[in-house]
């Protein structure tokens, strides 16, 4: 048995060591250490391979849709991976691996899902985009890449209904939202800061759906263009035809608008249009690859802007996390409610900075030293403070603050 077994481990690996443990101590252990590459084993009514195999696409596809729904995956990965085609999810941030399926039914689920997506099914040489809906379930965004002799596909579950209710949902904290809301009632450029993944969009648009759009005309260049804002006019932004961030912000100006969106700034020249935007009377909200609020201001400099252009502009600057909330019923040892990972759900920690005199003129004088040393005191709370303020509460682990390096 085991014995055996742990001698042809040693044969392959060197001197093994068996220890015993209860099943739940050894999900939790493995959920820990191999985070999603494992299969959590307590979760019922997994997606059955066998349906693929047999023919069934149709029944297999639904069955990973509605898994990945029970669950609360944002995504769903189909990978070739040699001769097998890997399916994984993405559930709080972290990516969890179904059973797996012969390469030649990865082929054809893939074809199944860009049929229902309305994508061209011959055609697996370019990048391709498209969308589908079941019923009234959420909006579904899926997006295919031509690999080395085959075809992957990431599959986006945007559901509306989860969050946007208001900005203290989001976990904002009460002086960052009065800010926000302080800002978004004139004029000037806000940026979400933060990694992919961090939140940033559901802030921006969240922040905007507690606006008047009837009063006020709000257009917005996304890339995607993943929710439907009410009474906003939406663009998707598509480069291959020119129609990029900054010749659509350009156009913008000529539309009488009075709050843009800006999906992300990734360049000087969307950048500058941007703050000239917000320096003539208009509201910007725009997301910047940033790791913090502080250092928002020397993003856009090292992007090419003038510093007094990023010191006239800028009004306020948001950073934010979205962190693994400790199961409540296991306490982040790994339970059947948490599939043996120790978490359920998120928590969002946020920093926030608003630009005053004494910043500006720091900026404006390319006295960017002295500008973060001021910046980092005139935090009212660091993203580090309020998630070891959650570690205190027992809503987040100590690995999940090491892994930030907040601990």
């Amino acid at each position: 048995g085991a014995f055996e077994r742990a001698g042809e481990l040693e044969f392959a690996l060197g001197p093994v060591e068996l220890f015993a443990a209860e099943p739940e101590l050894f999900q939790a252990l493995m959920a820990r250490h191999f985070a999603g590459d494992c299969l959590p084993t307590q979760v019922p009514e997994l997606p059955d391979a066998a349906l693929a195999s047999s023919g069934k696409l149709g029944a297999y596809v639904d069955s990973v849709l509605d898994y990945a729904l029970r669950v609360g995956a944002s995504d769903v990965h189909f990978e070739p991976w040699g001769l097998e085609f890997r399916v994984r999810i993405r559930v709080d941030g972290v990516l969890r691996e179904l059973p797996g399926l012969p390469a030649a039914s990865g082929a054809a689920v893939l074809a199944r899902l860009k049929l229902l997506a309305g994508m061209d099914i011959g055609q697996c040489r370019k990048a391709q985009d498209g969308r589908l809906r079941r019923g009234g379930g959420p909006d579904l965004r899926l997006a295919t890449l031509p690999v080395q002799g085959a075809e992957c596909a990431v599959l986006r579950i945007l559901d509306a209904g989860r969050g946007f209710a208001d900005l203290s949902s989001l976990g904002m904290p009460e002086a960052c939202r009065r800010e926000l809301e302080r800002v978004c009632a004139g004029q000037g450029l806000v940026l979400a800061c933060g990694p992919t993944g961090s939140g940033k969009t559901s802030t921006l648009h969240t922040a905007l759906r507690g606006l008047d759009a009837g009063a006020r005309k709000i257009l917005t260049i996304e890339d995607p263009v993943e929710y439907e804002l009410p009474g906003a006019v939406q663009v998707q932004a598509r480069p291959e035809i020119g129609l990029d961030f900054a010749r659509a912000l350009r156009s913008f100006l000529r539309h009488d608008p009075d709050v843009i969106l800006v999906g992300e700034i990734r360049d000087a020249e969307t950048a500058r249009t941007a703050m000239r935007a917000a320096l003539t009377g208009h509201l910007v909200l725009a997301s910047l690859h940033c790791a913090d609020a502080p250092h928002a201001p020397l993003r856009l400099v090292e992007l090419g802007l003038e510093n007094w252009l990023v010191a006239s502009a800028l009004e306020l600057a948001i950073a934010q996390r979205l962190l693994r909330r400790s199961c409540a019923d296991c306490c982040g040892r790994g339970c059947e409610s948490c599939s043996g990972s120790g978490s359920r759900g998120r928590v969002a920690v946020f920093e926030w900075l608003r630009m005053n005199a004494e910043l500006a003129s720091l900026i404006d004088a390319g006295q960017m030293d002295e500008y973060l040393a001021a910046a980092n005191r005139a935090l009212p709370q660091t993203m580090a403070a309020r998630a070891r303020d959650y570690r205190r509460e027992g809503l987040l682990s100590d690995e999940e603050l090491l892994e930030q390096g907040w601990l």
